[in-house]
């Protein structure tokens, strides 16, 4: 593997970690607990040349995994740990 191509997984892991944290602080902005839709509206008035909205769900996703938060029956999400 080059140094390109080892640069541009790095860079594309940085992006994804900063924006799951962006979607975690805008969770927290919003109570706690919000729905997707809630979680979109807000990212793209915070973010509007940012393609984030798309990746929502994904990032919830991401984030579920690692135990920060948790989806109810209602479809929303809640923050359960704190993100260092």
């Amino acid at each position: 593997m080059t140094y390109a191509k080892i640069h541009i997984l790095i860079l594309t892991f940085c992006y994804f970690v900063l924006s799951q944290k962006k979607i975690y602080e805008i969770i927290k902005e919003l109570g706690g607990t919000a729905t997707p839709t809630e979680i979109k509206k807000l990212v793209r008035i915070k973010y509007p040349d940012a393609s984030l909205h798309d990746y929502v769900y994904y990032m919830l996703q991401n984030l579920k995994r690692w135990d920060i938060i948790k989806k109810n029956a209602d479809g929303s999400w809640t923050i359960i740990n704190e993100l260092e």
